[in-house]
């Protein structure tokens, strides 16, 4: 059977093979937002086997199983590792089309050099050659082999970020994201106790306010400045934000105090409520951003834990969130225009979930780039979690070439928890490269293969290495 996996795969043009030869494939990784564990990095144990490595944090293949009827068992329960890969295996290897079908394949070959298609006929002999290779590949080599240069992991602002510390004088730079989500979700059952965690770690209080009064928003902004300094520290040059539900609410800061002060007393708060607090941070903490010259990313449009049973017995992560379909453009433009107006827009990254959303985000975004910060100081970001698959970045890529200059995007991130997802950005390249080929192909742009390759080159690397400043 002819190999699945070769040099060529999903290059449709000569023009496009061409322009990936010229060295798409060997430009280093900047992936500047993913989930991994930088404890399971610096300990740096070898993994017994491919399901450890590949099943164990990856909600987007236990989705996919699940779909199969697949029993939880098999999936994130108790069953031995080699029944788990096999249900795996049953699941994947007809799943064309789905994105983890060449997932699948471009890391089995990438990691392990296996180019064959996995079928349940072959699976056994897989299991044993990558297990065998497991051996002599514990996390930090995965992440070399990749040609990774920099990661940048989510944290939580109450983080001690030891782990980035002792992986300092690895030769990939691990730097971590300000998430200060938890400090904004007011309507979370623990809010309050995620509070008073906050301040006691960037040295407030644990009662009341520093100055004996009751705890305010300007108590808590001190708290996130303190700590966004500690992670500036730890070369952090970006934040992240999961927008939900109600994007933006005007508020002030006298009402803003007064929803805060109602719910750790104990009340809870509406919906509208939750978002003027929210809307009133987030303003605050743009301006932080905007300061210190950081980019900010802001994620909207999830719809979480949709299945109450399963995520009361399973909990959060585990693949029970969807895409929303609520409409928020005229919040988002709010938003955005309220930054714009007070305490400063930082350069921004805008990453809609539901693909309605990406002409009206496309076309929103180049409204506020006239004081920026350099090119696309607003700009769509790549396509995410339901959307990576090769329609969807190829599209993603379009929408935004039609409203702004492609050659200043931002480029690929993995958004992934799994240590072997770095060949999505292959994956990537590779379409990217495609879609320049195709143009050239049709005579829509000039078969201009410096020109094109400089935009690969500025899309795939020098575009987020100017945002770390590498």
């Amino acid at each position: 059977m002819k190999p699945l996996m070769n040099e060529d795969f999903l290059l449709t043009t000569p023009q496009a093979k061409k322009l990936y030869a010229m060295g798409a494939g060997k430009l280093p990784v900047i992936d500047f937002h993913n989930h991994l564990s930088t404890q399971e990095l610096y300990e740096n144990r070898t993994y017994e086997n491919l399901t450890q490595v590949w099943l164990s944090h990856d909600h987007y293949k236990w989705r996919l199983m699940r779909s199969c009827g697949i029993p939880e068992e098999y999936i994130t329960g108790s069953a031995p590792d080699k029944e788990k890969y096999d249900r795996w295996v049953q699941a994947v290897s007809t799943a064309y089309g789905n994105p983890l079908y060449h997932w699948t394949h471009l890391e089995l070959w990438r990691y392990f050099g296996i180019d064959e298609a996995l079928t349940m006929e072959n699976k056994d002999r897989i299991w044993a050659a990558c297990n065998e290779a497991l051996k002599c590949l514990p996390p930090r080599k995965l992440v070399e082999m990749q040609n990774v240069k920099l990661l940048c992991t989510t944290n939580d602002p109450a983080e001690d970020l030891k782990y980035h510390r002792l992986l300092a004088d690895w030769k990939v730079q691990v730097v971590p994201a300000f998430r200060p989500d938890r400090a904004l979700q007011i309507g979370k059952a623990d809010f309050p106790d995620y509070i008073r965690k906050l301040m006691e770690t960037a040295g407030g209080m644990t009662e009341g306010s520093p100055t004996g009064g009751t705890l305010t928003c300007r108590d808590i902004l001190s708290a996130l400045a303190r700590r966004l300094d500690f992670f500036m520290s730890f070369g952090c040059r970006i934040s992240d934000h999961s927008l939900e539900g109600i994007l933006y609410v005007p508020c002030g800061e006298t009402e803003a105090d007064a929803v805060l002060a109602g719910r750790l007393a104990g009340n809870m708060v509406t919906a509208r409520e939750a978002a003027m607090y929210a809307s009133f941070m987030l303003l605050k903490l743009a301006g932080m951003y905007k300061a210190r010259r950081m980019t900010m990313q802001l994620h909207m449009g999830a719809l979480r834990n949709i299945s109450v049973r399963n995520f009361t017995e399973l909990g959060q992560d585990r693949g029970f969130d969807c895409i929303s379909d609520r409409c928020f453009a005229e919040e988002l433009s709010g938003l955005l225009s309220a930054m714009e107006n007070g305490a400063g827009l930082p350069r921004t990254i805008l990453y809609p979930l539901d693909p309605k959303a990406w002409t009206a985000v496309s076309a929103m975004a180049p409204c506020f780039c006239c004081r920026g910060d350099g090119p696309a100081h607003v700009q769509p970001g790549a396509a995410w979690w339901f959307n990576d698959h090769e329609e969807g970045i190829t599209r993603q890529l379009k929408e935004y070439a039609v409203s702004a200059s492609l050659g200043n995007f931002a480029g690929m991130v993995t958004d992934s928890r799994s240590l072997l997802s770095f060949p999505r950005h292959e994956y990537f390249r590779r379409i990217l490269c495609r879609l320049l080929g195709q143009w050239m192909a049709q005579g829509e742009i000039p078969e201009d293969y410096d020109g094109c390759h400089k935009i690969v080159e500025a899309v795939c690397e020098k575009n987020a290495e100017e945002m770390f400043k590498l």
